[in-house]
């Protein structure tokens, strides 16, 4: 492995902090319990010593074990994104403002924790900050432990953040998350809420008490913001219904063409001789109570779609409008449980709501002439 030397010299002026110098090895036992301040440095070296320190792959932990992790410890943790507060500015004991936000991160353990992001990697124009709506996984590696309201972690200077790893890990969360977890109720080790959720997400019974709770939400009311209801789609939208990604399986950011056949993906600061295009679906659900629009991405725009990629998509476009136009009406008639998140967010100076889409189900309704003939009709 690659040996990296620590000089803590370099640790006294805060403008010389490297992102690079100090990696964690969570399978050393006397590195784990390694006192670091709070920018992520190692605490109470002697002056003028250096510590080596072997990289290693991650060692990820359940969520449920940070109960058993002192406070300062650096673990590696790997879990899904439930919720994503906004970027809020706070300022520091030092005096400096600096941006925050708050991720609840929950894994197949049915144990949620609160995660405090920093800086640059908190703030609305992060490329991190487009993939929290559609509930991704999320790796951190050396990532310390905190006992500030009740267990929580903090992502500091070296820690490693990745978007939906190409890991078998990251499969387990995802297949987990979409059978049980999405709706299950777990156990949260934090003592302040990442938002105003309550325990749980909220049955609404038609269309019309939708739009009435978004009203509400609009008002300044402060509501659920998870629910789930049963309906049809009435209609998806075909302008902007995907975007041109970067084709690595870990990057969902959106590419742009470099005049030469290639396409820059600024956020892996390469330029790659494809795309992968990735949904973003504005659709319509409706039932006798009324409408509304939902935004859809990923897996969940997939089921909308019937299963059929945005790059076929594009072919058809090109190649064959009517299969392009049947495809956006492959699932109308067909009912769906939809569990979708009410995010808030201000727009020219006003508030306003936009219902994400984080989980489809679709309901198979009996075939009644079966259903007939199993009762004796």
């Amino acid at each position: 492995g690659t040996i990296v030397k620590v000089n803590p010299t370099e640790f006294e002026d805060e403008t010389k902090k490297l992102k690079t110098w100090w990696k964690f090895n969570s399978e050393n036992e006397d590195i784990k319990h390694l006192t670091v301040n709070n920018d992520g440095t190692p605490a109470d070296l002697p002056k003028g010593g250096k510590v080596d320190m072997e990289i290693k792959d991650p060692h990820f932990i359940p969520i449920s074990q940070l109960e058993e992790s002192p406070p300062n410890t650096i673990v590696d943790v790997i879990g899904i994104v439930k919720f994503a507060s906004d970027s809020v500015k706070i300022t520091s004991r030092n005096g400096r403002e600096v941006e925050k936000r708050t991720l609840s991160l929950v894994d197949d353990s049915n144990v949620e924790v609160n995660v405090a992001i920093w800086g640059e990697r908190a703030s609305a124009s992060s490329p991190l900050t487009a993939s929290w709506e559609r509930c991704p996984v999320l790796a951190l590696q050396g990532v310390r432990v905190s006992d500030y309201d009740g267990r929580t972690l903090s992502v500091i200077t070296t820690t490693k953040i990745e978007v939906d790893p190409n890991i078998e890990r990251a499969d387990q969360l995802r297949e987990w998350f979409a059978v049980q977890g999405s709706t299950a109720t777990p156990r949260m080790i934090s003592t302040a809420p990442a938002d105003d959720r309550p325990v749980g997400n909220l049955d609404i019974r038609n269309i019309e008490e939708l739009n009435s709770l978004i009203a509400n939400l609009e008002a300044g009311e402060t509501i659920a913001k998870y629910v789930e209801i049963t309906t049809g789609v009435e209609f998806i939208k075909r302008e902007s219904a995907w975007y041109p990604a970067c084709p690595k399986n870990d990057c969902n950011t959106k590419v742009i063409p470099d005049g030469q056949g290639g396409y820059r993906c600024e956020k892996c600061d390469q330029t790659h001789s494809s795309k992968t295009n990735r949904y973003v679906l504005q659709a319509t659900l409706q039932d006798d109570t009324g409408s509304t629009w939902v935004t859809a991405f990923g897996d969940q725009a997939l089921l909308l779609m019937d299963g059929l990629s945005a790059d076929a998509l594009e072919r058809f476009q090109n190649e064959d409008l009517d299969k392009f136009d049947h495809a956006f009406q492959a699932t109308q008639g067909k009912k769906f449980k939809f569990t979708i998140r009410l995010k808030s967010e201000e727009y020219q100076e006003q508030k306003r709501v936009r219902p994400i889409v984080v989980k489809i189900e679709e309901i198979h309704e009996p075939d009644t002439a079966v259903s007939a003939a199993e009762g004796g009709v």
